[in-house]
């Protein structure tokens, strides 16, 4: 499952194939409500986007966005020119998605904190998250504050220079003032079938949320099956 956040119409750079989500405008939302603008992603109600898997087809996974904290007006958009990240210091789990799907993104200003909700999950499985922000100007782009629903998993960190720390976050970019970090949790079990994050603000009053990805884990018991299938093909092979 891969998330492009930013406009399909983008004039730095257009949307990838698998699902985009966007705002159909920006918007000014109090605290505690839906971002009930989205677009894209393969429809949904008006506060919640249904997720396709990379091959287009329905995953049953939805997402949905709510404002935890706000400042006097927060904005909601998608990264105009000035919000951009075209550098070239993206750490290296950035390669994981398209070069376009780094560069608009969805913004969050004036001291503001979102919590993203990912739903319909099967709590029998465990689930790696991977996510890319980033600003080429500004004070800085940030990372997520906490995992919020969801239990176990070992939290990352990476900087430019592809560095990965278990359980650090950071919610400044290490350079000040332009570059990327990706950040995500391996090994998360849900919670009633949801995992959410959230993304909160410090002095910077900045989140700038480029893309995002969910990928299920086989249960270990699947996995143990492999050595199994795999020497039963090879003893019929040697009786033919």
């Amino acid at each position: 499952m891969k998330i492009d956040f930013g406009a399909v119409s983008a004039t730095t750079g257009p949307g990838e194939v698998y699902n985009n989500i966007s705002l159909s405008e920006n918007v000014d939302e109090a605290a505690g409500t839906n971002v009930n603008v989205w677009t894209g992603g393969g429809g949904g109600t008006p506060n919640q986007v249904l997720l396709n898997d990379i091959t287009g087809v329905a995953s049953g996974w939805s997402l949905d966005a709510t404002l935890t904290t706000a400042g006097s007006s927060p904005d909601f958009g998608v990264a105009g020119a000035g919000g951009n990240f075209t550098g070239t210091v993206a750490p290296l789990a950035a390669s994981a998605f398209a070069s376009t799907a780094t560069v608009d993104g969805l913004f969050i200003q004036d001291t503001a904190a979102i919590t993203f909700f990912i739903s319909g999950l099967n709590d029998g499985l465990t689930y790696n998250l991977l996510g890319f922000v980033g600003r080429d100007n500004n004070t800085g782009a940030q990372a997520p504050t906490s995992l919020t629903t969801g239990t176990g998993g070992s939290a990352f960190w990476q900087s430019q220079d592809g560095t990965i720390t278990a359980g650090e976050l950071t919610t400044q970019d290490p350079n000040g003032t332009a570059g990327g970090i990706a950040f995500g949790w391996n090994g998360v079990s849900p919670t009633s079938g949801q995992i959410a994050f959230t993304m909160g603000s410090n002095a910077d009053l900045l989140v700038d949320i480029k893309a995002l990805s969910i990928t299920a884990v086989p249960e270990p018991s699947s996995l143990a099956l492999l050595p199994i299938g795999v020497a039963g093909m090879l003893a019929r092979r040697r009786r033919c």
